[in-house]
């Protein structure tokens, strides 16, 4: 069905992995988009290979890459890409890098997450065997901080944290519950240390 026949529908937000884009659904994409608003919220999480290996992603960063320029070159498709920090060996060089480089691929749009630990994962064994530390809150704020200084302005943020959507399976980090508390504690550090989006860039 067309959006536009449905009187209370404006537009479609579609969600999908970087390795799910054939040829025939971004033609249906760009078929979408001339007739509506359409944006496509794209899980790449990290452009690091190992931090993908890590978490059993299944597609490298060249398809992360290659998939945010194919929905590029529809034009009128809003890209909403996903990231997460708190992975292992995340340096602040990468989360700057991954800014300027987002920047430049001209997405319109981020939501960020955190890695928390969910029970009957994989990641669950190695937090019980003290091989995987969640990121504490002070040091996720600081580590988005060092994101949006480097983020263009043009490019809107959606999201400054992950909530668990399973609070009865969340094993770790405990504030990753707390829906709003994350979110003004990051607000409050980016005042109190004078950051702001872009202000790098």
């Amino acid at each position: 069905h067309k959006a536009s026949i449905e009187k209370d529908v404006v537009g479609l937000v579609v969600g999908t992995r970087p390795d799910c884009l054939p040829k025939r659904i971004l033609d249906k994409f760009a078929e979408l988009s001339e007739e509506q608003y359409l944006s496509v919220e794209l899980g790449v999480q990290t452009f690091d290979d190992h931090q993908l290996n890590f978490l059993s992603r299944g597609h490298d960063s060249i398809t992360s890459i290659k998939a945010i320029q194919k929905l590029k070159s529809l034009q009128n498709v809003n890209i909403c890409v996903h990231l997460m920090f708190g992975l292992p060996n995340e340096t602040d060089r990468q989360i700057q890098q991954t800014a300027q480089f987002l920047s430049e691929l001209g997405v319109n749009g981020v939501k960020l997450h955190n890695l928390h630990v969910l029970r009957n994962t994989g990641l669950e064994k190695l937090f019980q065997e003290s091989k995987f530390f969640p990121i504490k809150l002070e040091e996720y704020a600081r580590r988005v901080a060092i994101f949006l200084e480097n983020l263009s302005p043009k490019i809107t943020v959606h999201r400054l944290a992950a909530v668990a959507s399973r609070w009865d399976q969340l094993v770790a980090p405990q504030w990753t519950r707390e829906k709003m508390r994350p979110t003004q504690f990051i607000d409050d550090y980016l005042e109190k240390n004078q950051i702001w989006q872009g202000q790098k860039f």
